[in-house]
């Protein structure tokens, strides 16, 4: 029952994100549905999320293309 539970919370937590409008959320839930509750995706995966989207909203005039070493 406790995946079940957790699972029913972060379905929830995502709709509440959903509805965020300042600033809206634009995240990404992945689910593992009936995984235990210590699963998740790849960390290589969220890194590669996180470079994608700090280069997307990066201040005018950065290079991006110069943080990556």
């Amino acid at each position: 029952m406790d995946t079940f539970y957790l699972n029913n919370a972060v379905r929830l937590l995502e709709k509440f994100l959903e509805n965020t409008e300042s600033p809206y959320y634009a995240g990404v839930v992945e689910y593992g549905d009936r995984k235990p509750h210590g699963w998740g995706p790849e960390f290589s995966k969220i890194i590669t999320m996180m470079a994608e989207h700090i280069a997307e909203n990066a201040p005018k005039g950065a290079t991006p293309a110069r943080w990556k070493y």
